[in-house]
């Protein structure tokens, strides 16, 4: 193998495992103190915690659904983290099987999604973890300056399909101070 491919094949590695570890930070860490909620605005609220190692200030923003999906007993929920005031990412927990649709750029498990925030509608590919649905910052920042947003899933079944969030009343303030991510228009 020429040197151009062994070089190539060592940037896909290292992009590839710093995607494993955002995708394993996503996940709830065991060791982060459980706290009470604070109440953000709205129907959201705010976990905050510190690294146990580093004491560097955590913050995780969660939004329930207003509606479960088909097969499931529980609404889905959006779960946006951050860390030391700045954003880390958002991620949407369906509470539901899902079955990825499409392939991402490095092969991983996606999940080709129709968002809605208020009136502006777009398609998004979703990396798929197994338990949530990895959501771009654009999406995030459309959640956080929306009155209404609804993600829908592939498949059969509207509205079963659909989850519908009330994201209104976000403290802006609250949010910016902990994540500094502003909402699209």
């Amino acid at each position: 193998m020429r040197a151009a491919g062994w070089a190539a094949l060592l940037v896909a590695g290292v992009v590839a495992g710093l995607g494993g570890i955002a995708l394993g930070r996503a996940q709830e860490d065991p060791r982060d103190v459980k706290v009470a909620p604070i109440g953000a605005g709205g129907t959201w609220q705010e976990f905050d915690s510190k690294d146990p190692m580093t004491d560097i200030p955590r913050a995780r923003f969660e939004l329930r659904g207003d509606n479960p999906l088909r097969d499931s007993d529980r609404s889905p929920q959006i779960n946006i983290y951050c860390e030391n005031g700045k954003f880390l990412f958002g991620h949407f927990v369906p509470g539901v099987k899902v079955d990825p649709n499409r392939p991402g750029f490095w092969g991983q498990p996606q999940v080709e999604v129709r968002v809605r925030g208020d009136h502006h509608l777009e398609n998004h590919g979703w990396n798929w973890n197994g338990r949530f649905l990895a959501m771009d910052k654009d999406s995030v920042r459309r959640l956080i300056g929306a009155s209404v947003f609804k993600i829908e899933l592939p498949g059969p079944g509207r509205p079963d399909n659909i989850a519908g969030f009330s994201p209104a009343g976000l403290s802006f303030g609250q949010f910016d101070r902990a994540c500094h991510l502003k909402p699209s228009h």
